[in-house]
């Protein structure tokens, strides 16, 4: 038998500064039991959001990091190619030139922080990786990362099977230069080979930036590759990973680019960052957190049938611009839920701040027991030039109505339901209605929504349509 959620469909919203190509990670949960079994399982879903392009950053992963290389122009961090040969100024890094899958670690000179852990020493590998702080991995078997199976972080600006171990003129050697005009340390692979071919080099570079001096939103530091001779990128690595290999990117393996990767040629420069791209100025309004108070009805903390429930939300402008004149409207999408106070006005919201309504909260009830024992809910979030829908459901009670015999304000049996032209008919002209903060209301002020009347002994709740 197969079944759809087509009535009742998933839902979720991303962030307009979410970048076109970027890969949206979903887990979708399975649970059922009854007397004889239980089963639990799960599944991964991939989605795209929008068309990638070249012309975009790669990532970011699931720390913040983001691979940019020059052509990303439109992130407005995209790197310019700008080799710094340090065959005559730097020194030769010893262990690692003139040999084959060795690794070597050496001091930095200034600390480095990556995926937010900090480190004083790197790793350098003859198989075109780095690593910060020390390892013995010097596997020339590249993989795609992020690898579990790898103990070590990965800075892999070309991990492949190479070598440097002399064969012929032009030897291959790894130098290192510590730029201390420019807070930058630079370790230069030169005339690399492929193990498999010796005529195959490769020439490249890996720039490190010194926090203190190159500030980004985590604290992280920025790494540049730059690729001075390109002979053959079908059978290598280029990415990053951090040290349980769990988060990481790769914008190359095996001949295979990310949608939003150029290709690996001469002159290519690929930045490493936390900083975020460059979009568009937009507010961005999410929810935060909800909480229910039933203290109108037994103050059990579950929403039952007949019983009056006040409902806080908090919200936060998740943008990067203030959202003006913001307001959020509460909309049920069940037949047995009444609001009645549904607006919360909030005006203007600031990049990163939070507004809630708990002076003013949502007001409802649910009349009838719903199918599911779940309400569905949705929240129109307008503003100016802003307009969005936030859905999110709340959990009732599987039974048909609270306690009777608890004492509250008001009785707890089911609402009675009326038009607002039959109300007079039911209890006469001298009952006094109450919204549900106590305030006494006109007959002609109301409209359709839940109230209290009273009148003599009658207390009652009441929902007018």
């Amino acid at each position: 038998q197969t079944k759809t959620n087509n009535s009742d469909p998933i839902s979720f919203y991303l962030s307009p500064l979410v970048l076109s190509g970027r890969e949206i990670h979903l887990k979708l949960y399975v649970k059922g039991y009854d007397y004889t079994y239980e089963i639990s399982d799960s599944f991964s879903i991939v989605i795209t959001c929008g068309e990638p392009s070249t012309t975009l950053p790669t990532g970011p992963d699931y720390y913040g990091y983001y691979l940019y290389d020059n052509t990303d122009v439109s992130s407005g961090n995209a790197p310019t190619y700008n080799w710094i040969d340090i065959r005559t100024i730097g020194t030769q890094i010893p262990g690692v030139s003139e040999a084959n899958d060795t690794t070597v670690t050496i001091p930095l000179p200034f600390r480095f922080k990556f995926y937010g852990n900090f480190y004083d020493s790197i790793s350098i590998s003859s198989n075109g990786f780095l690593a910060m702080g020390r390892t013995s991995y010097r596997s020339g078997e590249n993989l795609y990362l992020p690898n579990s199976q790898i103990p070590t972080n990965i800075i892999a600006p070309f991990w492949d099977d190479l070598s440097t171990v002399r064969r012929m003129q032009n030897d291959p050697i790894v130098y290192q230069y510590y730029d201390n005009s420019n807070h930058t340390f630079i370790i230069e692979f030169y005339n690399l080979y492929h193990y498999d071919n010796s005529y195959q080099r490769e020439i490249f570079e890996v720039i490190f930036y010194d926090p203190n001096y190159y500030p980004t939103p985590t604290g992280d530091g920025e790494i540049l590759f730059q690729y001075n001779t390109v002979s053959n990128a079908l059978s290598n690595t280029v990415g990053i990973q951090n040290n349980l290999g769990e988060i990481g990117l790769t914008y190359l393996f095996n001949g295979s680019y990310q949608p939003t990767a150029a290709t690996i040629i001469a002159g290519r420069a690929i930045k490493i960052s936390t900083k975020t791209p460059l979009g568009s100025s937009l507010p961005f309004i999410t929810l935060e957190s909800l909480y229910i108070n039933d203290s109108l009805g037994n103050n059990n903390g579950i929403i039952e049938v007949g019983e009056p429930i006040l409902l806080s939300i908090t919200l936060k402008n998740s943008g990067n611009e203030t959202g003006n004149n913001i307001r959020a409207i509460l909309k049920t999408r069940d037949n047995d839920c009444v609001i009645s106070e549904s607006i919360f006005n909030i005006g203007n919201l600031l990049p990163n701040e939070r507004r809630n309504n708990n002076e003013n909260p949502y007001f409802f009830i649910v009349s009838s027991p719903p199918a599911d024992t779940i309400l569905d809910f949705t929240l129109k979030i307008t503003g100016e030039g802003y307009e969005k829908g936030i859905y999110f459901s709340l959990g009732t009670a599987p039974f048909s109505s609270i306690n009777e015999q608890v004492k509250i304000n008001f009785p707890t049996k089911l609402p009675t339901v009326l038009k607002i032209n039959h109300l007079e008919k039911s209890y006469g002209k001298d009952i006094k209605i109450y919204d549900y903060l106590g305030r006494e209301i006109k007959k002609e002020k109301i409209k359709k929504g839940i109230y209290f009347i009273k009148k003599d002994k009658i207390k009652k709740i009441i929902i007018i349509r």
